[in-house]
């Protein structure tokens, strides 16, 4: 299997927004597959439940950011989309876990939290990507090193 090189990362950051979301939908599709058995064999229904809750919070919260990110570009504003971006990113996800161990006792101890980290990392990581292209793609070098440009 054919790892993506430079330029077809350089590719992704210069389509649109939805082309980006399509990603992070993809990478949450993945992650889901990836963990839907092991909560299935560990609890069941409840178990399921935690998985799409994670899953769904975690793609909500970094769809917003990407937005966040896409919507305010430009050095005037780089810093303040970076703030927001990050708390959208973050205060999302810990405000439905904070939620879920006060109100939803059945998910939380399916493994809700343990969820939540499973798809939150991954996913920030892409979003992350997403969100700032390095320079080397976004000026057409071939091999600068990666820094966030806006």
């Amino acid at each position: 299997m054919d790892m993506l090189s430079r330029s077809d990362i350089a590719k992704l950051f210069h389509r649109s927004l939805a082309a980006r979301a399509g990603a992070l939908l993809l990478t949450v599709v993945g992650l889901t597959i990836f963990t839907l058995p092991a909560a299935w064999l560990s609890s069941g229904i409840p178990g399921l439940a935690a998985v799409a809750a994670s899953a769904g919070v975690c793609l909500v919260a970094a769809l917003a950011s990407l937005a966040i990110a896409h919507l305010l570009r430009g050095p005037a504003v780089t810093l303040q989309a970076l703030l927001l971006s990050m708390l959208v990113r973050m205060g999302i996800p810990l405000a439905f876990a904070v939620m879920a161990y006060l109100r939803a006792a059945p998910l939380v101890n399916a493994g809700l939290m343990y969820y939540l980290v499973i798809f939150y990392l991954p996913v920030l990581a892409v979003e992350t990507v997403l969100s700032c292209p390095p320079t080397a793609a976004a000026n057409g070098a071939s091999d600068a090193p990666g820094h966030c440009a806006r």
